[in-house]
């Protein structure tokens, strides 16, 4: 797992601060419970934790975090459907999922390209810079856990 703390992630601290001044400083005549904090400090924590995974590999597939999609995370390209997983030689390195031919596409994923030159499709959504990566660590998991190759792309 691959994390990266960036500006963007800290937004939803943003969030947290104007609902701690209308609710707290503010005193609108309500009373605010003491969980409604807890329950709010707890989501803008989950929010940005999530906001700083850049690359997951697991026993269900390999996720990439977001890469400016707005609506949330890159879901899970599961095992099955993945013919090789690529690591490009750029600084920063780039990981590639490329997809089985004929493999359902992952939630989020419009479409892939395939050249008939190739054995394995290829999806903008499944490509993204992952400064930070370790080669042997990258292939190590994706032999055992996927038992597809780490390619030089």
């Amino acid at each position: 797992m691959i994390r990266r703390f960036r500006p963007a992630a800290f937004t939803p601290l943003l969030g947290l601060a104007v609902i701690v001044v209308v609710v707290f400083v503010l005193d609108l005549g309500f009373p605010a419970p003491t969980w409604f904090l807890v329950a709010a400090v707890a989501i803008v924590l989950y929010e940005v934790w999530r906001a700083t995974l850049i690359l997951s590999v697991d026993a269900k597939g390999v996720r990439l975090g977001r890469q400016g999609n707005r609506r949330g995370w890159q879901p899970i390209v599961p095992w099955g459907s993945i013919h090789e997983v690529a690591l490009t030689e750029a600084d920063p390195p780039e990981v590639e999922v490329r997809l089985r031919l004929g493999a359902p596409l992952p939630d989020g994923v419009a479409g892939a390209v395939h050249d008939p030159s190739l054995e394995y499709g290829t999806a903008p959504q499944l490509r993204m810079p992952v400064p930070g990566a370790d080669r042997a660590s990258l292939a190590t998991a994706v032999a055992r856990l996927g038992r597809v190759p780490l390619r030089r792309a």
